[in-house]
């Protein structure tokens, strides 16, 4: 009996216990402040809209929030009360923090959650929803320059194609950067990396550079020159490419601005294709008296199919020449590595050659061609007719001596030293003293006679 009693007071608790629930049901929609044009620093607002959707009056409603003091969030217009089925239209206004970031982990340009609002009533009854700010982003990959063989440069952007690549091509990857920042506002983005990401079908040197500080209204530029398309590659193949930097007053983590772009890369292989990888001559001067020199060639397979008829060929149009290496193999991706011996013909005549290079596959299907030059030196010019006029130029000053010329020098010669030498001047002075005592002596006699 007890047990038949207490089975429908259960069942009528719980009805009045989802009544109850039922009666005080109450919404908050989310709110982002900002957008993808808002500017940080800047006050914003947005809208929330709180729905009572139980059976009964809600009262003594309030509004709330669990984001950062720093970013100054306030409601205006919340309602008292508010009746069952009805909704309010709620204002929330807030700061757009420097700190915010412009980006998520993906590179998009994305709102970013700090918080929630929340909104209470009388009765313990409460919900929540997301508190999101977007501000915009600043910096972004302007153009991607990548450059074949070091000669067709091709302007990219995000979601472009490059076709017609090949096994082998060498890539120079150029990124452009730039920050849209007002000049006016003096704010730097700093520490910017530049990564560059690809499958593994390519040889990559560095991929990672760092642009310092990037000035508003600014822009640089970051190269990569070492990336190889490998012998293997074939296909479809994704370059990636991201910058990322902060504002110069935020703390490495925050006031994140940056962009990613993805360039298509489509590598063709013919069915059948011998290209030439390196063709070098040795000597590239050939010395005269020699009549002959090696051409040293590398050849890869790039083609879809194994070759069995492969043939390398080097010859010299000019002199009517050519020399064959032939029934070569070589399977898919494979290379090979052979030297040709061409022998000039009697009595070629120095000068420059142009010497060609091919490679056909199925013995007679050329696929490939390199020209290269070669110097014939001529004989060396020889020295004996300077060597043997050397004494005839030195003998006319030994034989043109005269004794005439000789006498006249030496005269010369004497008259001009005989005041300047020692012996001059001695024999001078004893001249003199000899006419002094002379004419002390007749001096002395004249006196002596009238005396006497």
């Amino acid at each position: 009996m007890k047990k038949s009693i207490l089975i429908p007071l259960v069942a009528m608790l719980a009805i009045a216990l989802f009544a109850v629930s039922a009666s005080a049901q109450l919404t908050v929609t989310s709110a982002t402040l900002g957008g993808t044009s808002a500017e940080a620093g800047t006050n914003t607002s947005a809208t929330v809209t709180i729905t009572n959707t139980g059976n009964s009056t809600l009262s003594g409603i309030a509004m709330s929030h669990t984001a950062d003091s720093k970013f100054a969030i306030g409601f205006t217009g919340a309602p008292s009360s508010l009746a069952a089925g009805a909704s309010a239209t709620v204002t929330v206004s807030g700061f757009l923090h420097k700190d915010l970031n412009a980006i998520n982990s993906a590179f998009d340009n994305a709102a970013q959650g700090i918080g929630n609002v929340i909104v209470s009533a009388t009765g313990n009854v409460s919900a929540s929803n997301t508190l999101n700010m977007q501000i915009e982003n600043l910096l972004e990959i302007k153009k991607v320059y990548i450059t074949v063989n070091g000669e067709d440069e091709h302007s990219l952007d995000d979601g472009d194609d490059l076709k017609d690549l090949k096994p082998g091509d060498k890539l120079e990857v150029r990124v452009e950067v730039e920050s849209n920042f007002d000049s006016d506002d003096d704010i730097d983005l700093e520490d910017i990396d530049v990564v560059m990401d690809i499958d593994s079908d390519f040889d990559t040197g560095d991929e990672e550079e760092t642009i310092d500080s990037l000035s508003g209204e600014d822009e640089d530029s970051i190269t990569f020159d070492d990336m190889d398309i490998e012998d293997e590659a074939s296909g479809d193949y994704t370059l990636k490419i991201t910058v990322k930097g902060h504002r110069d007053d935020t703390s490495v983590g925050n006031g994140q601005h940056g962009q990613e772009a993805k360039i298509d890369l489509k590598v063709e292989r013919e069915s059948h294709e011998i290209a030439i990888r390196t063709a070098t001559l040795s000597p590239s001067k050939v010395p005269y008296g020699k009549n002959t020199f090696d051409a040293k060639l590398k050849v890869v397979n790039i083609g879809k199919s194994n070759e069995d008829e492969v043939v390398l060929e080097v010859s010299v149009p000019s002199l009517g020449i050519t020399e064959r290496k032939e029934n070569l193999e070589i399977d898919k991706s494979d290379e090979l590595s052979r030297t040709v011996t061409v022998t000039l013909p009697a009595g070629t005549k120095p000068g420059v050659y142009t010497v060609e290079v091919r490679s056909y596959w199925n013995t007679d299907v050329e696929s490939d061609m390199r020209t290269l030059t070669l110097e014939l030196e001529a004989a060396p010019t020889t020295t004996t007719a300077t060597t043997t006029t050397q004494p005839v130029v030195t003998t006319p000053p030994t034989t043109t001596t005269t004794p005439t010329t000789t006498t006249v020098t030496s005269k010369a010669k004497s008259s001009e030293s005989f005041l300047d030498s020692t012996a001059g001047i001695a024999t001078l002075t004893l001249g003199v003293i000899a006419a002094i005592v002379i004419l002390v002596f007749l001096v002395t006699m004249l006196v002596r006679k009238p005396n006497a």
